[in-house]
This record gives C-alpha cells, sequence and structure tokens, in this order.
C-alpha cells in the first residue's frame, strides 16, 4: 500500500511534526510514504521511501497577494502529479497546495486568517473578494479535513461557510505529545513558564505585565525569527529583573524547563489549539490560558483540567490558586494527559484510514 504526504519542511515547527507523527502512523500500519515538498525544505521526517520536490515561487510570504501568486503557481505544478497511484493522500498543507486530498489538515485559522477575524467575520473585503471570485478553494467541497480540536472545527466551519464550500466533515482530533511518559508529577520550582514562537502575535507583554505585578519568576523560552528579532529585543530590555529569556533552547533544555516549571502561563487569546499547554500537562505544570480559543475549550475542558483568565488582575489570582493547590487537584489535571498519548493518536488515524 502506498500513501503520499504534502508538506514543507522549512523548519520543525507544530505543522512539521505532525505530519511526520502521520508518516510514523502510515508505516506502522503497512504503508509506504512518500513525500511531495518543495526545493526549499531544510529535513525530510524519518519513515519517507521517496521525495518528489516542486519549486516553491520565491515571492514573500509577507504579502497576501504574493500568497495568492504562490498558490497558483503551486496548483499548476500539482495538476501534473499522478497522485491517483497512491491509496491515501494527506494534505498538511491545504491552504497552499491546491488538492484535495483523502485528508486534508487544518492547522487552525491558518486556511482562513487572511480575510477572517477571530469570530469568524470577514476582515479584509478585498482579498475575502479575490479568493472566493477566483474559487480557489472549490475542490474542498466534499473533501475530508482533520483538525486539532473543536474550536478549530467551528471556526474552519465558519470559513468554509463564507465561501460557499460545504465539506463533507471537519473532523477535530487530540495532537499527541512526543515525550516520554513520566509516571510522576516531577519535583517543582517556584516559576512560571510561557514556551513558543517570539512573537508579537503571541501577546508576551500581557505575560510579562502578569509577572511583574504577581512578582513570580517569569521565564520566556522559545525561537526568535529574525523579523522579529528587534521586537524581541526591546521586550527583553523592558522586562522587569523577574522575568528571564531563553533563546532556541535545545530539546533537553525544554524538556527541563517544563519538568521544573509550576506554572505554565498561555498568553495569547483565542489560540487555536496550543500544543505546548498540552504539554505542559504532559509535565505537571498547572496550566493557566486566556478563557477563550482551543487550550482553554480543548485542552482545558474549560477549567476541568486547568485555571483561565480573562484579564491581567484575574491571571494573578489564578497564580495565587496554582500556587496553593492541593495534591488531588494537581494530579487530576496530571493524570489527563493520557489523552495526548501517540497510540490514542495512531488509533484514530488508523481507524478514519480504515472507513474510507
Amino acid at each position: 500500500m502506498k500513501a503520499i504526504v504534502l508538506d514543507d519542511f522549512w523548519v520543525k515547527s507544530g505543522t512539521q511534526v505532525l505530519a511526520s507523527d502521520v508518516i510514523k502512523v502510515l508505516n506502522d500500519i503497512g504503508y509506504t510514504v512518500d513525500v511531495l515538498t518543495s526545493k526549499s525544505s531544510k529535513f525530510i521526517p524519518e519513515g519517507v521511501h521517496n521525495v518528489f520536490y516542486i519549486d516553491y515561487p520565491k515571492k514573500s510570504l509577507t504579502n497576501r497577494i504574493n500568497i495568492l501568486y504562490n498558490m497558483l503557481n503551486l496548483k499548476k505544478q500539482l495538476l501534473k502529479f499522478d497522485f491517483n497511484s497512491y491509496d491515501i493522500t494527506f494534505n498538511n498543507r491545504p491552504n497552499i497546495y491546491l488538492m484535495n486530498a483523502s485528508f486534508n489538515y487544518l492547522h487552525g485559522p491558518v486556511f482562513f486568517e487572511s480575510f477572517l477575524d477571530q469570530n469568524g467575520n470577514v476582515k479584509n473585503i478585498f482579498l475575502y473578494e479575490i479568493i472566493k471570485t477566483l474559487g480557489l478553494y472549490k475542490i474542498y467541497n466534499t473533501a475530508i479535513f482533520l483538525t486539532h480540536g473543536e474550536y478549530s472545527a467551528r471556526y474552519s466551519a465558519k470559513g468554509f461557510d463564507k465561501l460557499n464550500i460545504k465539506p463533507n466533515k471537519i473532523i477535530p482530533i487530540n495532537i499527541p505529545v512526543n515525550y516520554p511518559w513520566i509516571e510522576e508529577i516531577p519535583e517543582k520550582e517556584e516559576y512560571m513558564l510561557t514556551f513558543g514562537r517570539i512573537t508579537p502575535d503571541k501577546m508576551i507583554d500581557r505575560g510579562i505585565r502578569i509577572a511583574e505585578l504577581s512578582r513570580i519568576p517569569y521565564k520566556v523560552a522559545g525561537f526568535v525569527p529574525d523579523r522579529w528579532r528587534s521586537y524581541f529585543e526591546d521586550l527583553r530590555s523592558r522586562a522587569p529583573s523577574n522575568v528571564e529569556f531563553i533563546e532556541s533552547p535545545s530539546e533537553d533544555e525544554k524538556i527541563e524547563l517544563f519538568k521544573r516549571a509550576q506554572i505554565y502561563l498561555h498568553t495569547k487569546d483565542n489560540e487555536h489549539y496550543g500544543v505546548t499547554t498540552a504539554e505542559a500537562i504532559w509535565f505537571g505544570c498547572i496550566p493557566i490560558t486566556p478563557k477563550n480559543g482551543g487550550s482553554w475549550e480543548d485542552i482545558l475542558e474549560y477549567g476541568r483540567y486547568g485555571l483561565g483568565y480573562k484579564s491581567v488582575d484575574e491571571a494573578i489570582k489564578m497564580i495565587e490558586v496554582a500556587k496553593r493547590m492541593d495534591d488531588q487537584r494537581r494530579s487530576e489535571i496530571f493524570e489527563s494527559r493520557e489523552r495526548f498519548k501517540f497510540e490514542h493518536f495512531e488509533e484514530r488515524i488508523s481507524k478514519l484510514i480504515d472507513e474510507i
């Protein structure tokens, strides 16, 4: 049996980790897996048999019109590829690679964020009308989509509705946490952690303000893209003494940060999922997230497995609640990590493949 996965492998972000997880599942259930990717890809996941490269246009992705140009250019190349020779096709970037695969993965709002706001309302009429008029996404009528969580599925349904597209299904799933299973909550230190890409949209300023007022030691760790270097330097220069920045930590350093952190603070509003919140639960941290988005709805389940806030003041109160949390409550949150085991993800994907 043969399968092919479409994706870019420029960096090892959450998108590419998901592709690697899917490739592993396909290998485990007996598929030979090929990859179709751009010539700019810097790595290829393990378990891949053949790699086919296409020319990715060099126009800047920061310009929305250039993104449209790239999509149309790639579409021409994809039409020449023989996807019919595969039993399963998996498109991990359907917003850019215009191809209706057996399964198409929606990475949160990226499919629609160019023209929709966080509530599903049109924010960019010009771009919306171009996409709708060109009918770029009409190929996804009757398509099967997967996405991480109910929040993202609901947002995506609104986006498709705006474009008059009717997918067959939008199926929410849990993204697995790919770290060794630990039996007990590790020994903790009294500090709060935020982990992820350090960019303005992640609202790290809010975390710094919360740390400044609560006075809890706060570690901000993650990757800084070149285009946001000046933002990062400004952020660091304004931070109070109880805030520490850890740029581009290694995988071992990341694990150690999560193991030792007592509290994990998610700072971004309306995050489509927030896999680092799931990782925090995996390592026994008490997660605190905004009371909106996928982290709150799908991972914390509206406060069942963590704490939430609507304001800086409420976040400070939740930090105190987390510090005083009893062992039973902490254990309940920690034990919920069972949801994020790779075995459950593999079982879910395998079942979906059997159903088509």
